[in-house]
This record gives C-alpha cells, sequence and structure tokens, in this order.
C-alpha cells in the first residue's frame, strides 16, 4: 500500500493513478496487493465531485456476515441525492456509495450457513430489516447513507441482509 499506482487485472492491465475520481472499474476481478481495496469514497464537498477514488484495507466478515466481491451496481437517484448532501443529513466525510449492488460471497463469517463462498447474491437496502414496520432505526441505517454503500471491491453485509439472485 502507499505506492501510488496500482494495478487492475481482467485480462488486461488498467493503470489507475488514485488521485484520478473516475475510473470504469466495474470489470476488475484483481487487486495486485492483497491487503488493500480500492472503493470509492464521498469527500466532504457537497456534489459529485466528492466522489474520490482511494485505497482501504480489506474487510473481514465476522459472526453473521458475509464478504461480497460486487460485480454490478446501479446508479439510484438516491444515490445522486445523498452525494450533493441533498437527502436528509450529509454523509459523512469517507462514506461508500451507492445503496444498490450485486455480486459474489467471497467468504463468510462464523454462524453464516444460508450463503456460501461462490454464492452470487445481491444487497438489501436496509440491511437490517426484516419484515414488519419499517422502524425510524431500519430507515437510518440504509446502505450508502448512513453506512457504507456497495461502491467497493469487497463489502460486508449481515448475512440476512443478502438475497442469491439466479445464474
Amino acid at each position: 500500500t502507499g505506492s501510488g499506482k496500482h494495478t487492475l487485472v481482467v485480462g488486461e492491465v488498467l493503470e489507475v493513478d488514485p488521485p484520478h475520481r473516475f475510473v470504469h472499474s466495474h470489470r476488475f476481478t484483481q487487486y495486485d496487493d492483497p491487503v488493500c481495496q480500492v472503493a470509492y469514497e464521498l469527500k466532504p464537498v457537497q456534489s459529485l465531485d466528492s466522489l474520490t477514488l482511494v485505497e482501504r484495507p480489506d474487510p473481514r466478515p465476522g459472526p453473521g456476515q458475509v464478504l461480497i466481491a460486487p460485480r454490478a451496481w446501479s446508479l439510484n437517484y438516491r444515490d445522486l441525492m445523498v452525494a450533493k448532501g441533498a437527502y436528509g443529513a450529509p454523509p459523512p466525510a469517507g462514506r461508500i456509495p451507492l445503496s444498490d449492488g450485486a455480486g459474489e460471497v467471497v467468504e463468510v463469517g462464523p454462524g453464516v450457513a444460508r450463503v456460501k463462498a461462490g454464492d452470487r447474491v445481491a444487497g438489501c437496502f436496509m440491511p437490517y430489516w426484516r419484515d414488519g414496520v419499517v422502524a425510524p432505526e431500519y430507515q437510518r441505517a440504509a446502505l450508502g447513507g448512513t453506512v457504507d454503500g456497495m461502491r467497493a471491491e469487497q463489502v460486508v453485509l449481515p448475512a440476512a441482509s443478502v438475497v442469491r439472485i439466479p445464474d
């Protein structure tokens, strides 16, 4: 980490210099530093210009959690409003954006039996809401707003908040 340049591999090499904000990274599958991932973060500036490519340590799943490598994302109007600081309270600096994403389970934490490594899954927008009335505490914990979203090479979510998707 800290070298300033990283190689993302997908059958061809794409050089990325971390100060660049916009990189078409949706195709990469391997990162040359095994303990560091690339993620997008929102900075204090409340505009789309706040989206910044950064390095972060690889996350690890804890009990009841899954580690996912997202491969597809959608950009919703809410995501744009969050980045602009126009959706509730402005996100804190360093928040990973995007509320929707799908990918592959890389690792499961202790106690996880409903999914396994290799399963294709999508994350749920409100990861702690299971059913019934949508209480305010569930609404406050929506991906990409008050908790980190899906726009990183790897994300950790509660296992109960992912849904398997067909091949």
